[in-house]
């Protein structure tokens, strides 16, 4: 009876031990097809949220650029640069290398400019300082006889149209000084005004070309370089 009832309590364990590998296998089983279900369900709406992130985000770049296209001076905001503009009147030298003024002398002028952009959002505003040199050489064109001296403060309002071409207009006031053959030192006793309709050209970020008609001057050509 003893070897029987020892035969009888091994199946038992065996059996209680396949019953309970088969429950764990079971509810294994479960849990997987339970988490199956719920990534099959998930899948839709994450990737409805991803699509819907993506809709969003090229609306936006669409809408950004489509704001640089209509405004482009908002574009060229981030771009703006001090710039320092060498300038010379073309007609003005022109005409003094080829003939001489009776009484007066073969005239020779440049200018230098600063450019000091204006921290402003919408509109390119600056401000331009710097000096007008104007020369009048004797008839052999080699000694100066008179040194005028302009040094004007003007106001920059440029308008872009393309990444490389802007149109701009600049007006502003300064004061004369003249000094003759006699080293004689006068002071005009009023404000000398500027005016000026220009475009400007850009080679680079670094090199430009500026074209500009107005007063002081008839036809001011010259390079600038940005920094």
């Amino acid at each position: 009876m003893k070897p029987m009832l020892a035969h009888n309590k091994l199946w038992r364990l065996v059996a209680m031990w396949l019953f309970a590998t088969a429950g764990m296998a079971f509810a294994q089983a479960q849990t997987r097809h339970s988490e199956a279900f719920g990534k099959q369900n998930n899948a839709p709406e994450v990737s409805a949220k991803t699509a819907a992130g993506e809709e969003e985000e090229a609306a936006s770049r669409s809408l950004a650029h489509a704001s640089s296209q209509d405004n482009p001076r908002e574009e060229y905001q981030q771009t703006r640069q001090h710039q320092v503009f060498v300038l010379m009147d073309f007609i003005v030298n022109t005409f003094g290398l080829l003939t001489t003024l009776e009484g007066v002398g073969s005239p020779f002028t440049w200018s230098i400019r600063y450019h000091l952009p204006l921290p402003t959002t919408r509109h390119w505003f600056a401000l331009e300082m710097g000096t007008d040199i104007l020369l009048l050489f004797y008839d052999d064109k080699y000694h100066v006889s008179t040194l005028i001296m302009s040094i004007p403060i003007e106001f920059f309002w440029g308008f872009r149209r393309t990444p490389s071409f802007a149109l701009y207009w600049k007006v502003g006031v300064g004061a004369f000084f003249a000094i003759n053959r006699d080293k004689e030192f006068y002071i005009l006793p009023f404000p000398a005004p500027t005016l000026h309709l220009g475009l400007m050209w850009d080679f680079s970020k670094l090199l430009h070309l500026r074209l500009e008609m107005g007063f002081p001057g008839l036809l001011h050509l010259g390079l600038g370089f940005g920094f």
